[in-house]
């Protein structure tokens, strides 16, 4: 596969203020999203007075925002990738693939739990004695139970074969980083990493969407700009950039190397834009999207909030701020996976936008987020 947006240019100041701000986005909508994780909509209308929209994360932030675990191994994915880098620097090959799979060990240890017997050892790197990353928050059934096993899995031999939860969507945003110059490239790796814990084939194909999206978008900013001079995307690049994947997703069924047809997957992304571009209000969206506890329907839905903000900042109607509130909100107002849906948004919202257009909450992922993006900026800067 050809690329069909230009690969990032991983050392313009727009590439590194989307990557911040789908980094940034990711922790806040998750934090943002977690509290309200396991309440209902009358639960959350029930403890935050029935807020919605801005106001609703704003009484949510007046407590210290705590990440889950989709923000942890967000960050172990890059970290995984970063040490490629690092070796690839030093003139060694590295294994990608087995490089992020220690990375999930050693959060899986950091977090708590007991060493597999047969796991390999790994050197522990800096991110891994951050108090941030040693918290058990949420972590997903499928994830724990195939890090236990302590052998790593693959597309063609998984223990979770029926898994379709959102653990290995959550955290496949970085292989959108990656300024290689294919798409191939992404996703290979997103595939086979979202292999690592989940088997069913529409949660391994959602998660390789989701890293076009974040490539696309990436590439979208050094399409816009003119030389030494930093530019928003165009408008509609999210719905650009969303018609790629759902190109790319028709071919999956043809492919070699990935399973399953993608049919899933691809009616929640088709979904999503036919909603935004008839003007569908969220409360009707919802029930389109199912019980959002799957890692197609959580995409769809999110990316369903994502373009509408997308369009209304277009059209004049909100701020890119105003209109990152209010897809957070929504996020949060329902009954579901909310902190990964706000994570996705943000980080969605945070790629197209970059980090300025983030509401300014902090999170206690910032001290992980910046040795993360100054490990990887410094990897790119050696290897240009």
């Amino acid at each position: 596969m050809t690329s069909v947006f230009p690969a990032p240019d991983a050392l313009s100041p727009a590439y590194q203020s989307a990557l911040r701000g789908s980094l940034l986005g990711t922790a806040l909508g998750d934090a943002l999203g977690y509290p309200a994780e396991t309440l209902t909509e009358e639960q959350i209308a029930e403890r935050w007075g029935g807020r919605t929209g801005a106001d609703l994360i704003a009484a949510i932030a007046q407590k210290p925002l705590l990440v889950s675990d989709d923000t942890q191994l967000t960050l172990a994915t890059l970290d995984g990738l970063t040490e490629v880098l690092e070796w690839n620097n030093e003139g060694q090959a590295a294994d990608e693939l087995a490089c992020i799979w220690l990375a999930y060990l050693r959060w899986y240890t950091g977090t708590g739990h007991p060493t597999p017997e047969n796991a390999p050892y790994s050197l522990p790197r800096p991110l891994d004695a951050l108090q941030m990353m040693r918290q058990q928050r949420g972590p997903g059934k499928a994830t724990l139970a195939a890090l236990a096993e302590g052998e790593m899995q693959f597309i063609s031999k998984n223990i979770n074969p029926q898994a379709l939860g959102t653990g290995a969507l959550m955290r496949s945003a970085p292989f959108g980083y990656l300024p290689v110059a294919d798409d191939a490239t992404v996703i290979k790796l997103s595939a086979h990493a979202a292999a690592l814990t989940h088997g069913h084939p529409e949660a391994i194909i959602s998660a390789s969407a989701y890293a076009l999206l974040i490539r696309y978008l990436l590439g979208s900013h050094e399409q816009g700009s003119e030389k030494g001079r930093e530019t928003n995307p165009q408008v509609g690049v999210l719905e650009t950039c969303t018609r790629q994947v759902l190109a790319w997703l028709a071919t999956v069924e043809q492919s070699q190397t990935l399973p399953g047809d993608a049919q899933r997957t691809r009616a929640a992304l088709g979904a999503a834009v036919r909603l935004a571009q008839q003007g569908a209000q969220v409360a009707d969206v919802r029930p389109h999207f199912g019980e959002l506890l799957v890692a197609p329907d959580v995409l769809g839905y999110a990316l369903f909030l994502a373009l509408r903000a997308e369009a209304d900042v277009a059209e004049g109607k909100l701020s890119q701020q105003q209109a990152v509130a209010l897809a957070l909100g929504a996020t949060i107002a329902v009954t579901g996976d909310s902190d990964s849906l706000g994570a996705l948004v943000g980080s969605l919202l945070g790629a197209l936008w970059g980090e300025g257009a983030l509401p300014a909450y902090t999170t206690d992922a910032t001290e992980a987020l910046a040795l993360v993006e100054a490990a990887w900026f410094k990897q790119l800067r050696v290897v240009a």
